[in-house]
């Protein structure tokens, strides 16, 4: 009797030709602290500044720590003061109906031509036409209408918009306060103040995905001062489309900070591209080879096949201009 071995037959159906597959968002981050900036905000000031002044900080957010090396005051239309308000009138000869007054002291030193002198008790302005070469009379644009007897006065100058140094600053979270505002030597005795600082956020931390330059403009200041948003806006994507980019803020600008958020984005698979962003405040920091060295050792460890994030890292080295390889003292004998 004849018998036929059992057999198995395997048949393969296809569904589909392919499979559609889904695009992959790789997302280039950047990591950094975040600044608020503010620039050239009104302050009200009396001015000239007489005893201890203080100032708040003004549109500060919550939390933000001020970077007090940063803080300035810009005092616009100032007049600082050649001779001092309420000088006493001495050695002055002031004769009617003539442009020029003499001194018999060199009481016009520092005086040149715009400058104004003022008479107390409203008894007249004067603009400054020129200076005598030994400096002991000055001539005005206009004739002298008025004779002083026991009179003060003082010499003006407009100066513009100028950056006023700050007089024995001290400093709190929220306000600051000083003792005088001058420009050079002079003290300023008119003008529009406005102050211009830069705080480290802490109200807006961790990972912040970029859609649009717009949105990201109304979460933070796209500004040089603040190099984590400034970098980010670009190359953020316009409203119309384009790849979006990822953030991770960092509290402060520390070694440690980085070193942790590096540790965060090993659970980020979307994150391809990793570009430290060093502080440029105050607390400088152009090079930290620690910072640097972590972030090329997450891209490695993250590209390697069993984890296959495919990352890379943007990392700069210390530029050397010029090595010394060694050294020596010549001494000539006697």
């Amino acid at each position: 009797m004849s018998y036929r071995l059992p057999g198995v037959n395997v048949h393969q159906i296809l569904m589909r030709a392919s499979q559609a597959l889904a695009d992959s968002e790789l997302l280039p981050c950047l990591v950094g602290p975040l600044y608020q900036v503010v620039k050239d905000s009104a302050i009200t000031l009396t001015l000239p500044i007489a005893g201890s002044t203080t100032v708040v900080y003004p549109s500060l957010k919550v939390g933000a720590i001020i970077e007090n090396s940063s803080i300035s005051i810009k005092v616009k239309n100032a007049k600082i003061a050649i001779i001092a308000p309420l000088t006493a009138i001495t050695g002055l000869t002031f004769t009617a109906g003539n442009p020029t007054v003499t001194s018999t002291t060199t009481t016009f030193t520092n005086v040149k031509a715009g400058d104004i002198l003022q008479l107390s008790g409203n008894a007249g302005t004067y603009t400054v036409l020129s200076v005598g070469s030994d400096f002991k009379s000055v001539t005005f644009t206009s004739n002298v209408n008025y004779v002083p007897s026991a009179q003060t006065y003082g010499v003006s100058r407009s100066v513009g918009d100028v950056i006023a140094t700050i007089g024995s600053p001290t400093y709190t979270a929220t306000n600051f306060s000083f003792t005088s505002l001058t420009y050079g030597p002079s003290t300023i005795t008119s003008g529009t103040g406005y102050i211009s600082y830069v705080a480290l956020r802490r109200d807006l931390l961790g990972f912040y995905e970029v859609t649009d330059q717009s949105t990201l403009a109304l979460d933070m200041d796209i500004d040089p001062l603040n190099p984590l948003g400034f970098n980010a806006g670009l190359v953020a994507p316009a409203a119309s489309g384009g790849r979006n980019i990822l953030l991770y803020i960092l509290s402060d600008y520390t070694e440690a900070e980085y070193l942790a958020a590096y540790e965060q984005l090993s659970v980020r698979r979307d994150s391809y591209f990793i570009v430290p962003i060093l502080n440029t405040g105050a607390n400088t920091q152009t090079f930290n080879n620690s910072i640097m060295t972590a972030a090329s050792s997450n891209a490695i460890a993250m590209s390697d096949p069993s984890i296959s994030y495919f990352r890379s890292a943007f990392v700069i080295t210390p530029l050397v201009d010029e090595t010394t390889l060694t050294h020596a003292t010549y001494t000539v004998g006697v």
